[in-house]
């Protein structure tokens, strides 16, 4: 049998590897093993700023800090940063160097990363522009890192201001410059990132770099002829003329071993010398022939065409990048206006990019490189072919060619000229990775055919506007459907295509992904409007005996190039660089060939073990996986006003969920819900206040739907404070003439924030009637499904039915009793008088659903009503026959009413019983309100309506279910275990049961009361699942211990209901001691070696000596939790969760506590405490 995902360890190993942090996150959620394997991969990195602490238990594992410190605290008082010994990495945003920063270095002694990148960076819109806070010494390094950045990020105000602020930070920065390099060991320093700005030559030189393998400078490269005052530093008192007699070159001589030199510095267009040279034209070469005799790697961002580092490259270089950053292929946007083009080319400085016939004088002045293995060139204007030829025939072990056609006339191509490059490129037969951005666009969807004849003429000026896919696909490999051989005319373009000849088909054997252009429109507010251009990655599809077939698109997302925003009269470019995701993908100048991790696996067994979230993380990992989970990321999609799908997905929308509450109707007119095709839906989603013309036309259209959820009708948001006071809703239109046939239908059963009993009339007149037209536009026969809110069902219509698919009932809201409020019955719509109601209630409708399997009664109390229950079949009503619900399996009812007549009519094979008040009352319960507990609560008016222990012993007496499985109860005022040895003796089958301590007297257990619970619930040998709701919360030792001090005036019997410590839980539940046990015993235990202050809620392990005879098949102990939330203005939320502790048994029977690691469930309502 083949392995899986769940239960190969080689394989969790190998996805360790290869998986990004994101990604193994959502894949911990999947397993248990490899959520152990992921741990130290998912921790190592930890962003903090100066606010709450990591846990403790995770420091070890943390081994890459991403510090933001606030100058305003003291970072040497928190515990974390006591001990940073273990850090592999430290990165560090700060404006300047302050105390917290210092003392963060000095702390952390084995780093191999000192990342200070982001020193100096401020905060955009910052209110000093143009001014950078000097930065003094540099602190004691207690390290000797092999990999230092300083300075070498740019804010994007610094950025915007490049010509008025880089002297300002030059001398704010070279001193400290200095005085690093004087803490550093030079010579360990193999990777060194700086900003041209930081960069002291005269100092930097002084030191021999003899590990240095990578040099990465960027920021802005000032001359000395260009600015001699902002190379003055009085702090360095090393005059501006040093700077005469060095330069860059100079500093590559004390690096004999560089294998990498990056040199980003952007073009400075107000500088006589507007680019960074590494080696000045006309100085003599060193003596040893070459200032990097070793490199292998050379990228120079906006080139000098006179840089005399060309001629010192040595022949075993496999990589040289000649390109403009940031790129200019936006200036030349609508290539069919000739004035702007005009315009943009004239505001070019000419030196700001090469031309084809410099970039070919650059490469015939270096050496032969034979091994160059990738190529990136920026050029302007026409290109010339000899470079084309050049390339193909001096670099035959290309493997990477990268091409931007960046401004000036003819940098934009027409087909044509894409025909005669290829053609010149053909000798390349390594090439693998062929990157184009010489042109507009592609055009995915132009075929063949759709050429129109008039336009033929206009071939030349229609083309550079994009260039069909079909024909890119065709002028790399040939035309694929052709007759004879020989030459053939591209569908009108007046071009001749290569048909499929020997020399055709042999072209680019091993070419495996083309890199095409696109530019799009990202919309934007008011008049602006956001452009961006990015690489479309089209992967080479190839016949079993190596021809290829076509280009087939990447399903992933683009890499962006730029984005520019245009406004009315303004326009104002941002750019982003493409070249971190090149180092990334292409790190090495070869393309990977490694198998991939999900290779051989069956792609539907592994989407059947993950969630949604969990299939998008993973889809970015596997390109076969991505393939098969694009039908299931695409299928869901949430629609607003305020975005639309890309319609390339529509296709893919299997379940939509529209969200339009307080939309007025004129705002609600988008394209994608007039053209979006309904007919392949399966599930439609509503939430709104009101059904609009929209709303109503996608109703209609939806034929396909299984699953029509309108539980969010009706739904109201909090507006300026004004909508908690709004007490009447909007009626519902009637539904029009539907043509689907759902089976799953929901409708007014969930409720906003602000819904209240005392809207509970308003609520039913505005819906009632909607419901009926809805029953009557649909099969009921049909449904399978309903969730219904109570104010909306309106019984004598739903009654008129017979529900005979129906398997599932639920339904929420308010209960309103015919006595208790007749005129809310009242419909003059439906026309149905109020007196009806008083004869037929929920159990009529019951009888009309004979399949019914499952029942949940999910309505809330009112405790201002006579009758605050929903009663779903009253005392006096005997049904006669088989009886109302005979296939019932599960029947939930929350706050159930003790004279309900349904208890007796639930038949003998029910296997899921539960009878719960909702919300819980747990949350209102504390030490200090004992005496209140006894008759009310004091928050919530629904206390009085739980059910007492003889309440619910005479409910459960009146049945017979000897095949009930699972029990969930709420109970008041327990004195006694009566109910627990009632349950054990009555459903000895019983395999999950969860109880509720909800208010009265004594409602907070102690470890006696949890004792004696479980030695009354011993005989149930079938329990896997224990689920006690019945105490404060499950406490460790150093929380009990901060308990008993922390208020002396409570008494020992309130410190002792605030809670129950662990260890007593275990022994209580396990019966390692008959005796009674408590908080009071704890300090008898203290000298345990599991009872360690050590120990915490994330450890999660307790045992104890002992054999248990109780529950063998036990598997999860579930505990309560109160967790408080601090939020602003001194308000704090507090709610209740379940936390899963899974039972341990070792070899000798001992049994203990293992906390499971999956998120909690919250079981209470939240409430604000003030």
């Amino acid at each position: 049998m083949q392995s899986t995902l769940l239960n190969t360890t080689d394989i969790l190993i190998y996805l360790v590897e290869y998986t990004s942090a994101q990604d193994a996150v959502s894949l911990s959620s999947t397993c248990r093993q490899i959520r152990s394997i992921l741990r130290p991969h998912l921790f190592s990195s930890c962003y903090w700023k100066v606010d709450a602490q990591p846990p403790q238990t995770l420091w070890p594992l943390i081994r890459h800090l991403h510090i933001q410190p606030n100058t305003d605290s003291y970072l040497y008082f928190y515990d974390f940063l006591q001990d940073l010994s273990g850090l592999d990495s430290l990165h560090v945003n700060a404006e300047y160097i302050s105390n917290n920063v210092a003392y963060v270095i000095a702390t952390a002694t084995r780093l191999r990363t000192l990342d200070m990148a982001y020193l100096s960076w401020r905060a955009p819109r910052d209110s000093r522009p143009t001014e950078h806070q000097l930065l003094y010494n540099f602190p004691p390094v207690a390290c000797q890192p092999q990999v230092v950045k300083f300075c070498s990020r740019l804010d994007d105000n610094y950025s915007d201001l490049l010509q008025y602020s880089y002297a300002n930070k030059m001398r704010a920065e070279r001193f400290t410059f200095a005085s690093l390099l004087h803490e550093l060991d030079v010579s360990q320093v193999e990777v060194f990132e700086v900003g041209a700005e930081a960069l002291c030559l005269p100092v930097a030189v002084a030191y021999t770099w003899s590990s240095l393998r990578e040099l990465v400078l960027t920021g802005v490269w000032v001359h000395p002829e260009d600015d001699y005052n902002a190379l003055e530093d009085p702090r360095l008192a090393i005059p501006a003329s040093a700077f005469q007699h060095v330069y860059l070159g100079t500093l590559l001589l004390s690096a004999p071993r560089l294998r990498t030199l990056r040199v980003r510095c952007r073009f400075a267009e107000w500088f006589s010398h507007p680019q960074c040279v590494v080696w000045p034209p006309g100085e003599r070469a060193p003596p040893c022939g070459s200032a990097v005799p070793s490199l292998d790697e050379l990228e120079l961002c906006n080139p000098s065409a006179t840089d005399g580092i060309y001629e010192q490259l040595p022949s075993t270089l496999t990589a040289l990048s000649l390109v403009n950053w940031p790129h200019k292929t936006y200036m030349a946007l609508d290539p069919d206006d000739p004035e702007e083009v005009a315009m943009a080319d004239a505001a070019r400085d000419p030196q700001e990019t090469l031309t084809s016939v410099e970039l070919l004088s650059v490469l015939r002045s270096a050496a032969p490189l034979p091994t160059l293995r990738r190529l990136c060139l920026s050029f302007r204007g026409t290109m010339d072919l000899r470079l084309m030829r050049h390339i193909a025939t001096s670099y035959m072990q290309l493997e990477v060619l990268e091409l931007h056609g960046e401004w000036g006339d003819g940098s934009v191509w027409s087909a044509h000229d894409l025909m005669t490059c290829i053609r010149a490129l053909i000798p390349l037969k390594c090439l693998r990775v062929l990157q184009l951005n010489t042109f507009h666009r592609i055009h995915q969807d132009s075929g063949r055919n759709k050429v129109s004849r008039p336009r033929v003429t206009k071939a030349m000026e229609r083309d550079r506007k994009g260039i069909p896919l079909w024909f890119m696909a065709e002028a790399l490999f040939g035309r694929r459907h052709g007759g004879a051989q020989g030459k053939g005319k591209a569908n009108g373009l007046g071009l001749d295509i290569d048909q499929d000849s020997g020399e055709a088909s042999e072209r680019f054997p091993v070419l495996q992904q083309v890199w095409l252009p696109w530019t799009f429109s990202d919309g934007g507010r008011r008049s602006y409007n956001i452009v961006s251009r990015e690489w479309r990655v089209y992967h080479v599809d190839r016949h079993s005996d190596g021809r290829a077939l076509d280009l087939r698109a990447d399903t992933g997302p683009g890499i962006s190039e730029w984005k520019l925003t245009a406004g009315d009269n303004s326009q104002n470019g941002f750019v982003v660089d493409s070249s971190p995701y090149l180092e990334q993908v292409l790190s090495t100048t070869k393309v990977s060939d490694k198998a991939h991790v999900m290779r051989g696996w069956p792609a539907p067994i592994i989407a059947q073990h993950l969630e949604k979230r969990d299939a998008l993380s993973l889809s970015s990992t596997c390109r076969s996986l991505r393939h098969f989970l694009r039908s299931s990321i695409f299928s869901t999609y949430g629609w607003n006003v305020s975005k639309a799908p890309y319609y390339t997905i529509w296709a893919e929308i299997r379940h939509l969920y529209i969200r339009t509450y307080g939309v007025d109707q004129y705002k609600m007119a988008d394209r994608f819900l007039y053209e979006f095709n309904a007919n392949g839906l399966d599930s439609l989603h509503i939430r709104t206040d009101r059904l609009t013309h929209n709303l109503i036309n996608i109703l209609t259209t939806a034929i396909n739907l299984h699953t029509l959820d309108l539980s969010q009708l009706c739904w109201q948001i909090p507006d300026s404070g004004t909508a908690a006071t709004i007490t009447e809703y909007e009626p519902l239109a009637a539904f029009p003439p539907m043509s689907c046939q759902p089976s799953n239908l929901k409708f007014c059963s969930r409720y906003d924030i602000l819904y209240a009993s005392h809207r509970c009339a308003s609520r039913m007149r505005a819906t009632r009637f909607s419901f009926a037209t809805l029953l009557a536009q649909l099969d009921v026969s049909l449904i399978e499904h309903l969730e219904i809110g109570a104010e909306a069902l309106s019984l004598p219509v739903a009654a008129a039915y017979t529900w005979t698919s129906l398997r599932e009932l639920v339904i929420t809201g308010y209960w309103v009793h015919p006595q208790d409020d007749p005129s809310a019955l009242e419909d003059p719509r439906l026309h149905t008088p109020a007196w009806i109601f008083t004869q037929i209630h929920l159990g009529t409708f019951l009888v009309n659903a004979p399949q019914l399997r499952t029942l949940r009664v999910r309505c809330r109390y009112n405790g201002s009503l006579p009758h605050p229950h929903c009663m779903v079949l009253p005392t006096h009503e005997h049904p006669s026959g088989v009886g109302v619900v005979p296939m019932l399996d599960t029947f939930e009812l929350y706050n159930p009413a003790p004279t309900d007549g349904i208890y007796a009519q639930l038949p003998v094979t029910l296997r899921s019983l539960s009878l719960l008040t909702h919300p819980h009352v747990t949350h209102d319960t504390s030490p200090g309100l004992e005496p209140e507990l006894m008759e009310y609560n004091i928050w919530t008016s629904h206390a009085k309506g739980v059910l007492t222990p003889p309440d619910i012993v005479r409910i459960l007496s009146s049945m017979s279910l000897p095949e009930l499985r699972d029990l969930r109860l709420s109970f008041r005022e327990l004195t006694d275990m009566h109910l627990c040895e009632f349950i054990a003796q009555s459903f000895p089958r019983l395999e999950l049961l969860e109880l509720h301590a909800e208010t009265g007297p004594h409602c907070l257990w102690r470890a006696p009361e949890l004792s004696a619970c479980a030695r009354a619930l011993a005989p149930l040998a079938h329990l896997q699942i224990l689920r006690l709701n019945t105490f404060r919360a499950a406490m460790t030792m150093k929380t009990w211990r901060w308990i008993q001090t922390r208020v002396s005036e409570d008494t020992p019997e309130q410190r002792a209901r605030a809670g129950i410590l662990m260890t007593d839980i275990v022994a209580s539940l396990f019966g390692q001691q008959d005796h009674d046990v408590g908080a009071e015993d704890a300090t008898k235990a203290v000298a345990n070696e599991f009872l360690t202050d050590e120990y915490n809620d994330t450890a999660g392990f307790v045992r104890m000596d002992g054999v248990c005879p109780r529950w063998p098949s036990l598997r999860e102990v579930w505990l309560p939790q109160t967790i408080i939330k601090n939020e602003r203005w001194n308000i704090s939320s507090s709610y209740r969760v379940w936390r899963p502790y899974d039972v341990y048994r070792d070899h000798d029977g001992r049994m203990g506590l293992n906390m499971d690691f999956r998120p909690s469930i919250q079981i209470e309502e939240e409430y604000v405490i003030y």
